[in-house]
Protein backbone atom coordinates (compact mmCIF):
# COMPACT_ATOMS: atom_id res chain seq x y z
CA UNK A 1 0.00 0.00 0.00
CA UNK A 2 1.08 3.58 -0.44
CA UNK A 3 -0.22 6.64 1.23
CA UNK A 4 -1.16 9.64 -0.17
CA UNK A 5 2.14 12.29 -0.84
CA UNK A 6 3.14 15.17 1.28
CA UNK A 7 4.95 18.31 -0.09
CA UNK A 8 7.18 19.38 3.13
CA UNK A 9 8.91 22.66 2.28
CA UNK A 10 8.83 21.67 -1.52
CA UNK A 11 10.43 18.29 -0.48
CA UNK A 12 7.94 15.22 -0.87
CA UNK A 13 7.52 12.37 1.33
CA UNK A 14 5.13 9.35 1.11
CA UNK A 15 4.63 6.30 2.94
CA UNK A 16 4.75 2.40 1.92
CA UNK A 17 3.93 -0.67 2.73
CA UNK A 18 4.70 -4.06 2.23
CA UNK A 19 4.68 -7.07 4.49
CA UNK A 20 2.99 -5.38 7.16
CA UNK A 21 6.04 -3.25 7.36
CA UNK A 22 6.01 0.29 6.74
CA UNK A 23 8.87 3.32 5.19
CA UNK A 24 8.99 6.72 4.11
CA UNK A 25 10.07 7.37 0.19
CA UNK A 26 11.88 10.20 -0.29
CA UNK A 27 11.13 12.43 -3.09
CA UNK A 28 14.03 10.74 -5.56
CA UNK A 29 12.22 7.30 -4.90
CA UNK A 30 15.00 6.58 -2.00
CA UNK A 31 13.27 4.44 1.33
CA UNK A 32 14.39 6.27 4.12
CA UNK A 33 15.51 4.37 6.90
CA UNK A 34 14.11 1.03 8.14
CA UNK A 35 10.91 -0.81 7.54
CA UNK A 36 8.88 -0.38 10.39
CA UNK A 37 5.28 -1.48 11.60
CA UNK A 38 3.93 1.80 12.22
CA UNK A 39 4.91 5.53 11.37
CA UNK A 40 3.11 8.68 11.45
CA UNK A 41 3.66 11.33 8.97
CA UNK A 42 6.49 13.73 9.61
CA UNK A 43 6.76 17.31 11.40
CA UNK A 44 9.03 19.51 10.02
CA UNK A 45 11.54 21.68 12.27
CA UNK A 46 13.83 23.53 10.82
CA UNK A 47 13.41 22.32 7.13
CA UNK A 48 14.25 18.31 9.08
CA UNK A 49 11.34 15.52 8.28
CA UNK A 50 11.01 13.34 11.89
CA UNK A 51 9.11 10.46 12.00
CA UNK A 52 7.61 8.82 15.12
CA UNK A 53 7.69 5.18 14.34
CA UNK A 54 6.87 1.79 16.23
CA UNK A 55 8.16 -1.72 15.95
CA UNK A 56 7.95 -4.69 18.16
CA UNK A 57 6.12 -2.90 20.83
CA UNK A 58 8.25 0.33 21.27
CA UNK A 59 8.21 3.85 19.61
CA UNK A 60 11.10 5.88 18.24
CA UNK A 61 11.87 9.35 16.15
CA UNK A 62 13.57 8.84 13.37
CA UNK A 63 15.45 11.76 11.58
CA UNK A 64 15.44 12.39 8.02
CA UNK A 65 18.66 10.72 7.01
CA UNK A 66 16.76 7.09 8.72
CA UNK A 67 18.97 7.18 12.15
CA UNK A 68 17.10 6.35 15.58
CA UNK A 69 17.04 9.74 17.86
CA UNK A 70 17.72 8.21 21.25
CA UNK A 71 16.94 4.61 21.64
CA UNK A 72 13.16 2.74 22.01
CA UNK A 73 10.98 3.35 24.56
CA UNK A 74 7.41 2.26 25.47
CA UNK A 75 5.98 5.64 24.01
CA UNK A 76 7.19 8.83 22.46
CA UNK A 77 5.66 12.39 22.01
CA UNK A 78 6.08 14.19 18.73
CA UNK A 79 8.84 16.07 18.35
CA UNK A 80 8.81 19.94 19.31
CA UNK A 81 10.83 22.88 17.86
CA UNK A 82 13.57 24.40 19.94
CA UNK A 83 15.19 26.92 17.94
CA UNK A 84 15.93 24.34 15.07
CA UNK A 85 16.52 21.70 17.63
CA UNK A 86 14.51 18.85 18.74
CA UNK A 87 13.22 17.98 21.97
CA UNK A 88 10.67 15.49 22.71
CA UNK A 89 9.32 13.21 25.51
CA UNK A 90 9.69 9.53 26.33
CA UNK A 91 8.12 6.93 28.53
CA UNK A 92 10.06 3.48 29.50
CA UNK A 93 9.44 1.57 32.79
CA UNK A 94 6.26 4.30 34.08
CA UNK A 95 8.78 6.74 34.34
CA UNK A 96 8.77 9.86 31.92
CA UNK A 97 11.81 12.35 30.41
CA UNK A 98 12.52 14.34 27.76
CA UNK A 99 15.39 13.54 24.88
CA UNK A 100 17.10 16.19 22.91
CA UNK A 101 18.45 16.08 18.96
CA UNK A 102 21.76 14.18 20.54
CA UNK A 103 19.37 11.44 21.95
CA UNK A 104 20.68 12.39 25.46
CA UNK A 105 18.10 12.57 28.56
CA UNK A 106 17.41 16.25 29.63
CA UNK A 107 17.01 16.06 33.17
CA UNK A 108 16.19 12.89 35.48
CA UNK A 109 13.48 11.02 35.04
CA UNK A 110 9.72 11.42 36.92
CA UNK A 111 5.91 10.48 36.64
CA UNK A 112 5.20 12.76 34.16
CA UNK A 113 6.45 15.23 31.89
CA UNK A 114 4.85 17.89 29.21
CA UNK A 115 5.97 18.50 26.16
CA UNK A 116 9.58 20.56 25.82
CA UNK A 117 9.06 24.47 25.40
CA UNK A 118 11.60 26.78 23.80
CA UNK A 119 12.30 29.29 26.09
CA UNK A 120 14.92 31.92 24.28
CA UNK A 121 16.42 28.45 22.29
CA UNK A 122 16.47 26.74 24.99
CA UNK A 123 14.66 23.22 26.65
CA UNK A 124 12.34 23.99 29.68
CA UNK A 125 9.67 21.45 30.41
CA UNK A 126 6.80 20.93 33.43
CA UNK A 127 7.19 17.72 35.23
CA UNK A 128 5.61 15.81 38.17
CA UNK A 129 7.16 13.66 41.25
CA UNK A 130 5.85 12.28 44.37
CA UNK A 131 3.11 14.52 44.01
CA UNK A 132 4.63 18.07 43.17
CA UNK A 133 4.99 20.05 40.15
CA UNK A 134 8.28 21.71 39.02
CA UNK A 135 10.00 23.19 35.73
CA UNK A 136 13.03 21.88 34.56
CA UNK A 137 16.10 23.71 32.43
CA UNK A 138 18.15 22.57 29.78
CA UNK A 139 20.71 21.77 31.97
CA UNK A 140 18.08 19.37 34.02
CA UNK A 141 18.15 22.17 36.98
CA UNK A 142 14.72 23.03 38.74
CA UNK A 143 13.64 26.23 37.88
CA UNK A 144 11.77 27.79 41.09
CA UNK A 145 10.24 26.03 43.47
CA UNK A 146 8.32 22.80 43.53
CA UNK A 147 3.85 23.74 43.37
CA UNK A 148 0.83 21.31 43.74
CA UNK A 149 0.13 22.73 40.50
CA UNK A 150 2.09 24.49 37.89
CA UNK A 151 1.26 25.44 33.98
CA UNK A 152 3.40 25.22 31.22
CA UNK A 153 6.43 27.17 30.75
CA UNK A 154 6.09 30.59 29.20
CA UNK A 155 8.46 32.54 27.27
CA UNK A 156 8.56 36.46 28.94
CA UNK A 157 11.25 38.62 27.43
CA UNK A 158 13.83 35.33 27.10
CA UNK A 159 13.17 34.17 31.09
CA UNK A 160 10.82 30.96 31.78
CA UNK A 161 7.88 31.98 33.45
CA UNK A 162 4.71 29.93 35.02
CA UNK A 163 1.52 29.73 36.39
CA UNK A 164 1.76 28.22 39.76
CA UNK A 165 -0.75 27.20 43.28
CA UNK A 166 1.40 26.57 46.08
Amino acid sequence: SVGKSKNIDSRMELWAGEGGKYFIINEVGEIVGEKNGQLESPPLIDYKMLFRAREGGKSFIINEQGERVGEKYESVGDPQNIDGRIAFWAEEGGKYFIINEAGEKVGGEYDKVGDPQNIDGKIAFKARESGKSLIINEKGEIVGEEYNFIGEPQNIYGKIERKSVV
